[in-house]
């Protein structure tokens, strides 16, 4: 019966919070959302799962120095889900940064382009800092379709890559810049010094998005 317990434990413990360190890590933009119902996604739960075994073997093996029985599988079973969650909260983000920076190490040397964990969309619309960013909003035509704050995008595929704007009190009195005069001023040298600019353009959906990052 111990070891029945033991195992459904084990099973318990590192399958469950296996899927809890990919959903933590999820959140903090550590992994690519789009991912989503994928293999990708799939395969790095198990990742996180056999992570979270080797953690639970090692613990076990320590504390099974002076616990034994059901005290030993519960305390194991414990720590196992507090140090795996600390590690998913504080580290998630490191450990990410940290394995494309070897992936584009080993890229570069078989002269393959620059990768990143987050999508085109997620990556033109990631604030600088805590800084403002203005993003102004045109369709194929050149038409105008919005513009103002940046309060939120969609972060995967079946959003359609949405965007929420928030017009500023001081801009509900102006009319957007038609397209081309658009293009004139965040080329101009003195709104570059003020903005970090970025043009999106999504063929799928067939818009064009100017995102100026405040400096």
């Amino acid at each position: 019966m111990n070891t029945f317990y033991e195992m459904l434990s084990t099973l318990l413990t590192v399958g469950g919070i296996g899927i809890i360190n990919y959903i933590i890590a999820e959140q903090l933009d550590a992994i690519d959302t789009t991912q989503q119902g994928t293999n990708r996604e799939k395969a790095l739960a198990i990742v996180f799962t056999m992570l979270d075994f080797i953690l639970y073997l090692g613990l076990r093996s320590w504390l099974s120095k002076c616990l034994k029985g059901n005290i030993l599988t519960f305390t194991t079973a414990a720590v196992t889900v507090f140090i795996s969650l600390l590690i998913s909260f504080f580290f998630s983000k490191l450990i990410n940064e940290l394995f494309y920076w070897l992936i584009n190490k080993i890229r570069k040397m078989y002269h393959l382009s620059y990768r990143k964990s987050a999508t085109t969309w997620q990556d033109t619309f990631k604030p600088i800092a805590d800084h403002q960013q203005r993003v102004f909003l045109y369709d194929f035509n050149h038409q105008p379709l919005g513009f103002g704050n940046r309060i939120g995008i969609s972060n995967d595929a079946s959003s359609n890559y949405s965007v929420v704007i928030q017009p500023d009190m001081d801009d509900v009195d102006y009319e957007q810049l038609p397209y081309d005069k658009m293009v004139e001023m965040v080329q101009s040298t003195e709104f570059r010094k003020q903005y970090d600019v970025r043009e999106y353009v999504n063929f799928q959906q067939k818009f064009i998005a100017f995102v100026a990052n405040a400096k």
